[in-house]
């Protein structure tokens, strides 16, 4: 069944995200400076139609980005996020998650969050891990 799947940042995460799902899903690119490849004019209507949105982006935006898309994200979209570092706030990528898992509890939208860091995975409502190629439940 094809999804339709926005894949945010344009860089070698997210060519590699095309690049995997492109065959399969409808896939539509936004980077930075406006939509790459898809159908609409701007990110939030984009975003609106997006059956999975997966941030391929640099944390630096990630707040910023997640708090503008918030309110057109469908009940049922499903977002993926990998991050790592710093913002421009200072904000690292575990204070970013909190408000993804905030978000989560205030308006349902549901996060797959992928991470090393035990911390931040612990505050996940289901937590899956991923060891020698075999997917668990905690």
């Amino acid at each position: 069944m094809k999804r339709s799947i926005l894949i945010m940042g344009h860089g070698r995460m997210g060519h590699a995200m095309e690049h995997l799902l492109d065959a399969r899903h409808d896939v539509h690119i936004w980077d930075i400076d406006g939509v790459v490849r898809g159908c609409h004019a701007t990110l939030e209507e984009e975003v609106a139609e997006a059956q999975a949105v997966l941030f391929c982006l640099p944390v630096n935006p990630h707040y910023e980005i997640a708090s503008r898309i918030a309110p057109h994200l469908a009940h049922d979209c499903l977002c993926l996020s990998i991050a790592k570092g710093l913002d421009e706030s200072g904000r690292t990528a575990a204070q970013v998650f909190e408000m993804m898992l905030e978000l989560n509890r205030s308006r349902g939208t549901s996060f797959v969050i992928v991470t090393h860091d035990p911390g931040i995975a612990a505050r996940a409502q289901r937590i899956l891990r991923l060891q020698d190629g075999v997917l668990n439940q905690d």
